[in-house]
């Protein structure tokens, strides 16, 4: 933490920091509402459900969302600390001694923030851990699936097109009667997580919407399979 006490990195953490300790001291009732949320948080598959979970937190909490943000961010580094490397018993110690010589915290704060990584550590941690590590390996390499969403609208069947260089006046007059029907339309935006382009627009009839829900699920049903066979094999 130290190493790098100047940089914009470091001073967003030290304010953020701040804030938490401020709310943690001063919001006990707020201060178990958020431990409470952070493994969800924490596990989260996408931006928008973390900004989600964090916004339903903050409206039940006295703290302000603001104030809940920084201390979500600042709970969630230490988990992340411990889910992604294997830390020492005594590393909370480390934590709070090193964060009190930088400056970050005061004296008076060192034991309120070991604590506050201890349990972290011992109730938070070992219920994310295993999750994570789930999650890490269903990743993989490959870009994935961060969101999606759609409109629908319906467009005009027409027996004919205006074109280039025809009559405008012609087209005009009779085009209420050119209108036969309408067909319905699907737009559809998919976001992944890493790649360029990540964002991809496309669009759908209903035939190609039924087919994409059977090949979804005829792939949720090959997982379930798939699981029950590892159990028996195992």
């Amino acid at each position: 933490m130290a190493e790098d006490s100047q940089g914009d990195g470091a001073k967003r953490f030290r304010d953020h920091l701040r804030a938490a300790m401020d709310l943690l001291k001063k919001e006990p009732k707020d201060k178990a509402k958020i431990l409470a949320a952070l493994p969800g948080v924490c596990l989260a598959e996408s931006r928008s459900e973390t900004r989600l979970l964090i916004e339903n937190l903050a409206a039940q909490c006295t703290s302000g969302l603001d104030a809940v943000v920084k201390t979500v961010t600042v709970l969630s580094f230490f988990v992340d600390g411990f889910t992604n490397r294997e830390v020492p018993p005594d590393d909370a110690k480390y934590w709070a001694d090193d964060l009190v010589e930088d400056g970050a915290i005061k004296e008076n704060e060192r034991d309120v923030l070991k604590s506050l990584i201890q349990t972290i550590q011992t109730e938070i941690v070992p219920g994310v851990k295993p999750k994570a590590m789930k999650q890490e390996a269903e990743g993989g390499v490959l870009p994935a699936f961060s969101g999606c969403g759609f409109t629908v609208e319906a467009r005009s069947v027409r027996a004919d097109f205006y074109r280039r260089g025809s009559s405008f006046e012609d087209y005009q007059s009779k085009i209420l009667d050119q209108i036969l029907d309408h067909a319905m339309i699907a737009s559809f935006h998919i976001a992944l997580d890493t790649g360029h382009p990540c964002d991809f627009y496309f669009q759908m009839g209903l035939d190609d919407i039924e087919y994409l829900i059977k090949m979804l699920t005829a792939a949720k049903l090959e997982m379930a399979a798939f699981e029950k066979y590892l159990g028996r094999s195992s």
